[in-house]
């Protein structure tokens, strides 16, 4: 897995855009000290992104992440 550093505000911009349709995430269920999204990415790849203190964690490829960050939302904002 993958380290980003971002706020929160960034990271709720980020999931938004990372992924296309999302799953339960039922085997990260027995940890409950994390928050752990599943699904399929905009690129059609599994994934996962695990939300930690100051960032998360993400399996999927890194320009997944790199490419939604530059790109711009609908409403014309930027991730940021």
């Amino acid at each position: 897995m993958l380290k980003f550093a971002c706020s929160a505000k960034e990271l709720s911009c980020l999931i938004g855009n990372l992924f296309v349709e999302l799953e339960p995430p039922c085997t990260a269920c027995e940890d409950t000290e994390q928050i752990t999204i599943c699904g399929t990415t905009h690129a059609g790849e599994k994934a996962v992104l695990i939300i930690g203190k100051d960032g998360f964690y993400y399996s999927g490829n890194s320009e997944d992440v790199i490419s939604t960050r530059e790109s711009r939302c609908i409403g014309g904002a930027r991730c940021e």
